[in-house]
């Protein structure tokens, strides 16, 4: 997917959870954090973990960093189960 995609998909993500909680779109991620965003292309939690603004344990990550990592994983956040399945103490 081309970057002018992903900037319109994390766009409509943006609009779409700034609904569902009553907030402004700059509250969800600010443009600064969107473009990071399509620098970084995070496919996992932990990749999206290292971006300014998205701490692991933070609001946002809880709450929608599953949606963000999709549009960057061509498996469809497939790559943040398979990461979530080998950080599991049940497979080692």
């Amino acid at each position: 997917m081309n970057r002018e995609k992903e900037k319109q998909k994390l766009i409509t993500l943006r609009s779409e959870i700034a609904k569902e909680n009553g907030q402004s779109t700059y509250l969800v991620y600010n443009d600064e954090e969107l473009e990071t965003l399509l620098d970084k292309r995070p496919k996992t939690i932990d990749e999206l973990s290292k971006i300014k603004g998205f701490p692991k344990d933070g609001k946002r990550v809880a709450a929608y960093g599953d949606r963000l990592v999709a549009i960057f994983d061509p498996r469809g956040g497939l790559g943040n189960v398979l990461s979530k399945m080998e950080n599991s103490s049940f497979f080692k």
